[in-house]
C-alpha cells in the first residue's frame, strides 16, 4: 500500500507535465529502483512499452 501511494504521489506531481518530461522522470526512477519506474508509469497511465519506445525515438 505504501508503494502504491508513493506511485500516486509521484504521478500527481508530474502528471501535468509534458509527456517527454513524464517519461524522462520514469527513466530516472528506474535508476533509483527498477521496479519503481513501472509503478510510476502505471500511475500515469503509461505502459513500459510506450516509455521504452519513446526513449528510442529520441
Amino acid at each position: 500500500m505504501i508503494r502504491k501511494n508513493c506511485y500516486k504521489n509521484t504521478a500527481a506531481q508530474v502528471g501535468g507535465a509534458q509527456k517527454f518530461i513524464q517519461i524522462r522522470h520514469i527513466l530516472n526512477c528506474y535508476k533509483a529502483n527498477p521496479a519503481y519506474d513501472e509503478g510510476v508509469a502505471k500511475a500515469l497511465g503509461l505502459t513500459m512499452d510506450e516509455v521504452n519506445s519513446f526513449q528510442l525515438e529520441r
